[in-house]
């Protein structure tokens, strides 16, 4: 049971990151121009 519910976690987390990492790239693609002039300054 211990290990099942340990997978659980594993897996959410998982998805977690998996929607994050989509997220930070759509931002950042369309943020691309916002952060390369931020990085300039």
């Amino acid at each position: 049971y211990w290990k099942l519910l340990r997978e659980q976690e594993r897996l959410n987390s998982v998805q977690i990151f998996y929607y994050f990492s989509k997220y930070a790239y759509h931002a950042y693609k369309k943020n691309k121009i916002n952060v390369v002039g931020k990085t300039q300054l």
